[in-house]
């Protein structure tokens, strides 16, 4: 069995409550991730290829798709409790 694939995560955006989106240019995963006190959340917005290691320019962050749940689409300013 072979190792995994290894993909670099871009920074995209960052959102006032401080989640930032991120995007893999290789296989168009993208994912907001808001790094909370104690946890960390991570919600996949397009899949990408799930088996690849996908790790971020920002402190080394890995971001395995067991951890990332899956939105139906991008944070809207107007709904209350999202990423705080």
């Amino acid at each position: 069995m072979s190792d995994p694939e290894r993909h670099e995560m871009q920074l995209q955006q960052s959102f006032p409550s401080g989640a930032q989106e991120w995007l893999c240019i290789k296989c168009k995963r993208r994912v907001v991730i808001e790094l909370g006190a104690i946890r960390v959340k991570i919600i996949a917005l397009e899949t990408g290829d799930d088996r690849a290691i996908h790790s971020t320019s920002s402190g080394g962050l890995r971001v395995a798709a067991s951890q990332a749940r899956e939105s139906n689409g991008m944070p809207d300013s107007g709904r209350s409790g999202w990423l705080h």
